[in-house]
């Protein structure tokens, strides 16, 4: 699963009267492909990403359940141009942040179905990406890759304070320990990075790098075809960047284990060779 998903969550300031007031409100909408703000549709002809949940916890850790994309408003037609026209969702929110707000960190984070994909040889000896574990493909094929997916995506805002958020239990899971809403080119900034709620380290077996990509930066956040990124390893569950420039930000934290390696998918053997996990968190540098 090559695509990433990601939150966009962007703080309006629209109605200041002096520089030091908070922000009065902010949106979100979900973004999916590779390139920021958005690449693709959620839903698409061929079928887009299943979503489990979209989600705010306030700073307590209560659940707001938010809209999902709805598949009946995906609609494709052919322009007298020659352009193919889809239209879609992407279930954009907007949050008022009244006198009565509790104060501290605000999580948006929206999350996948399991889902499973198989590739294999078919009679003709084409290659066949099939939604569908293994065991559901017919015998007779040469099963090439199979995978289990699970991706996730975060923000972050604050009301009136900052404070580290709380886990919320993601199989694989980005937690910031620096204030998002505040960081400069070239300050440091620090995940946590757990997978099963334990710290997530880079070994010479997964060698799974955490990623960070940018519109701003060139490259693969942009679409530009030299494909810059940021990298870094996590250890200890810890990963820290220095981003470069201002602008929108997509840390992507990257798992793929082996189901025979894993006791904790071994309930998968025979479904799945693989389970792929994709976490993200996407927030705006400032530029002063």
């Amino acid at each position: 699963m090559a695509r990433k998903l990601w939150i966009n969550l962007v703080e309006s300031f629209s109605l200041h009267k002096t520089m030091d007031e908070p922000p009065k409100h902010f949106t979100a909408s979900l973004g999916f492909g590779h390139v920021l703000p958005m690449d693709d549709l959620l839903m698409h002809k061929e079928g887009g990403l299943p979503l489990q949940s979209f989600t705010l916890h306030d700073p307590n850790n209560a659940t707001t359940e938010l809209r999902l994309p709805a598949p009946e408003s995906y609609t494709m037609k052919e322009a007298s141009c020659g352009l193919t026209v889809e239209t879609g969702d992407f279930a954009v929110h907007k949050f008022s942040i009244g006198d009565d707000a509790i104060k501290g960190t605000y999580q948006l984070a929206a999350e996948s179905t399991d889902f499973f994909i198989s590739q294999y040889e078919d009679q003709q000896g084409h290659m066949v990406w099939d939604p569908k574990p293994m065991d559901e493909v017919a015998q007779d094929q040469k099963i090439l890759a199979s995978f289990r997916t699970k991706i996730y995506a975060k923000a972050f805002t604050s009301a009136g304070e900052w404070n580290k958020p709380q886990s919320l239990g993601h199989e694989l899971e980005l937690i910031p320990e620096t204030d998002l809403t505040q960081v400069m080119p070239g300050e440091p900034v620090t995940f946590d990075v757990q997978y099963m709620g334990e710290p997530f380290t880079c070994t010479q077996g997964n060698m799974e790098y955490v990623v960070a990509a940018s519109n701003t930066y060139g490259g693969e956040g942009g679409g530009s075809t030299e494909g810059f990124f940021l990298s870094a390893y996590a250890i200890n569950g810890k990963v820290r960047f220095a981003f470069p420039s201002a602008g929108q930000w997509i840390v992507s934290a990257f798992s793929n284990q082996w189901v025979r390696d894993d006791d904790n998918w071994k309930h998968l053997s025979g479904k799945c060779q693989r389970v792929f996990h994709c976490a993200s968190v996407a927030f705006n540098v400032k530029a002063f």
